[in-house]
């Protein structure tokens, strides 16, 4: 069953154009609102895993009204969808326990990948600078860092994930490494399973990621 969805977009052609994406039943959208006063009220007493939500957070009204839809979802998990968001505002939006914060630039398969793992109670993020503001903030007992999920990868799965960070596909990674396409296929899976990344765009990004923090 895939996770239901409140979307928080003032932009009605890019509300047109996920809900189009959101035909493929990857998402279950139940409401949607031009704004976080009017959300906040249609979202009270409601039952929803995900908010998707986007507004200029540059603006610290924003972050208040933020607060006060955050005080009314009760377990429902946010993910700020922004390009309007100032790097200050960050250690704010993730202490009120903002748990993805993903730009514009994505497209809909990565967003819909971040969105199925916020549901399933992880975080995403897209940039380095994001996950690094994150790691203060976990309990001290925390082991499932990256460098623990990297340690676990043999030689040639960490090769294989190498390569998808520059953003070779399957057939080009097998003409480098000389190995047939199903076997790169085996290699990704593998990697997916080890690193808790539940789709291909996934992993990805979270191969960047690590690219990037190198």
């Amino acid at each position: 069953m895939p996770p239901t969805l409140f979307l928080i977009e003032d932009n009605d052609f890019v509300r047109l154009g996920f809900r189009s994406a959101c035909s493929r039943d990857l998402v279950s959208i139940v409401g949607e609102a031009s704004g976080l006063q009017e959300a906040t009220q249609l979202l009270s007493g409601q039952s929803v895993d995900v908010v998707l939500l986007d507004a200029d957070f540059r603006d610290e009204q924003a972050l208040a009204q933020l607060q006060t839809l955050i005080e009314t979802i009760g377990d429902a998990r946010v993910i700020v969808w922004s390009d309007q968001v100032s790097s200050q505002s960050y250690p704010s939006l993730l202490r009120m326990g903002v748990a993805g914060l993903v730009d514009k630039t994505l497209s809909f398969e990565q967003l819909f990948c971040a969105i199925t793992s916020v549901a399933e109670g992880r975080y995403f993020f897209c940039h380095p600078q994001h996950r690094s503001l994150l790691k203060p903030m976990r309990p001290a007992t925390t082991v499932d860092t990256d460098a623990d999920r990297i340690d676990q990868l043999s030689i040639r799965e960490r090769e294989v994930l190498g390569l998808l960070s520059d953003g070779m596909t399957n057939k080009q990674i097998a003409e480098k490494l000389f190995l047939s396409v199903k076997t790169i296929e085996t290699y990704r899976a593998r990697l997916m399973k080890k690193l808790d990344v539940r789709c291909r765009a996934g992993l990805t990004t979270y191969a960047r990621q690590l690219q990037q923090t190198a």
